[in-house]
């Protein structure tokens, strides 16, 4: 987790280092398709990602899905989260329609997962509604962001981030409509 939290403060680097050799401990401790592992390769990833690196942060993924995929199942929630994270991915190289499909193919393996997929479950609603606000559907995506934004006020207190960045998609939707209103009405 400090990798990832120095990924989030922007220190990618340093993030990469750091996860670069816990991914190298889980690997030797616990195994290459262990669910730790899997989850060192998705911050890592992430990570890699959040540095601009997309084709290493790609490869990463790829092979933290190969991996986990076999050992774990490809709806096991570690995998799924890896999924996810290829979903935003494809969305951050600029194919809205094809991050969509990915995250759609999420939504019912999370739900039949519970509430402890719950979380993941309000990211890959989001993702999906991203999604249709790059492709200027953003009256598609008001549905699933609400639900986004349920769901992370059920679980999480009221300042949390990823509370906020939920209701950011709903709200940039209201911004969007109520400037085609004035913009019909002149």
């Amino acid at each position: 987790y400090y990798g990832a939290v120095l990924s989030t403060r922007g220190r990618h680097e340093d993030a990469i280092t750091a996860l670069r050799t816990s991914l190298k401990m889980a690997v030797q401790f616990t195994g290459a398709a262990s669910p730790l592992a899997v989850q060192n390769r998705l911050f890592l990833g992430e990570a890699l990602m959040a540095a601009g690196q997309n084709e290493a942060a790609s490869k990463e993924l790829a092979e933290g899905l190969r991996l986990g995929g076999e050992k774990l199942g490809t709806d096991n929630l570690f995998v799924i989260r890896v999924r996810l994270a290829q979903a935003r991915l494809v969305l951050a190289k600029g194919d809205a329609e094809r991050a969509a499909d990915r995250a759609i193919a999420l939504f019912e393996p999370l739900r039949s997962i519970g509430t402890t997929a719950r979380p993941v479950l309000a990211q890959a609603l989001i993702v999906r509604g991203e999604a249709l606000m790059a492709e200027r559907k953003p009256g598609d995506a008001v549905p699933l962001l609400t639900e986004a934004v349920q769901i992370r006020e059920a679980l999480l207190w009221d300042q949390s981030w990823e509370l906020a960045e939920a209701r950011a998609g709903k709200s940039y939707k209201e911004v969007r409509d109520a400037i085609e209103v004035l913009n019909k009405a002149t």
